[in-house]
């Protein structure tokens, strides 16, 4: 049509500022890794410089030739299993784009303690000048210490289990089929003794006798699967009552006939 526009017209429009697209914190009492990963490249000196913790700790970079405490912790949890969100961190960090990921080592934590880690705002993108307006947070926990609790049980009878809680779950590896159990021991001796676990859950059981007290004691190389052990002896007394008469039926029906 050969028309022609009568004003110059512009558009303003800008391009997105840095944002997390993953973020991963590992399991581990004392010290952990925390993994993020970003949409655009980064430099991560500057990211750290904008990066804080609270309560403070220690907090450095773990970069992808820094493998020495990655390997600490692997070491660390050995014979318990590694927890799947260090796997899934592994495997993040080395799925990853280059430069577009940041690996923060955490150390001197304290048990039983929530953290707050806050990068930004302002975090700085390599690949434009625009930085962000907000902060990021990532939020994470450290398991209690080791502890060890009866569960209430009004009265015991001979063949009741001896019941616990731990604060955290306790290391499979604890039992093993061709070894007896070490880190429990109980006076006077139950016949048959056995041990299970069950996530955080301790049952003790075997052919306990009637009218009689027994002492279950769980020594401090008692671990949990975060490699923490108990800092002194769980001492726990239980009385077992005699035996109540008991009637139990047939398992199975039957007929009685009437004789002729």
């Amino acid at each position: 049509l050969g028309q022609e526009l009568q004003e110059e017209v512009r558009f303003t429009f800008s391009t997105p500022t840095l944002s997390i697209v993953r973020k991963i914190v590992t399991e581990g009492p004392t010290a952990k890794l925390a993994f993020v990963q970003f949409d655009q490249r980064i430099d991560p000196e500057k990211i750290l410089s904008l990066t804080k913790i609270s309560p403070a700790v220690p907090l450095r970079l773990a970069n992808s030739d820094d493998d020495v405490f990655f390997a600490a912790e692997e070491k660390h949890f050995s014979g318990q299993g590694l927890p799947t969100n260090f796997t899934y961190l592994q495997t993040s960090r080395s799925n990853a784009p280059e430069g577009r990921w940041i690996c923060l080592q955490i150390q001197d934590l304290q048990p039983g303690t929530n953290y707050n880690i806050t990068l930004g705002p302002q975090l700085p993108s390599e690949e434009g000048p625009r930085k962000t307006e907000k902060k990021y947070d990532v939020i994470f926990s450290t398991p209690a210490t080791l502890g060890i609790s009866k569960v209430f049980q009004e009265n015991h009878y001979p063949k009741d289990s001896f019941r616990f809680t731990a604060t955290n779950a306790i290391a499979q590896d604890l039992l093993d089929d061709d070894s007896p159990v070490e880190f429990v021991n109980v006076e006077p001796p139950i016949e048959d003794m056995s041990v299970t676990l069950y996530g955080n859950s301790i049952n003790v059981q075997g052919l306990t006798k009637g009218n009689t007290q027994y002492t279950v004691t769980f020594l401090k190389s008692t671990v949990d699967v975060f490699g923490q052990h108990l800092a002194q002896e769980a001492v726990f007394e239980f009385n077992v009552l005699a035996a109540k008469a008991k009637l139990y039926p047939f398992q199975q029906g039957f007929l009685t006939l009437y004789p002729t």
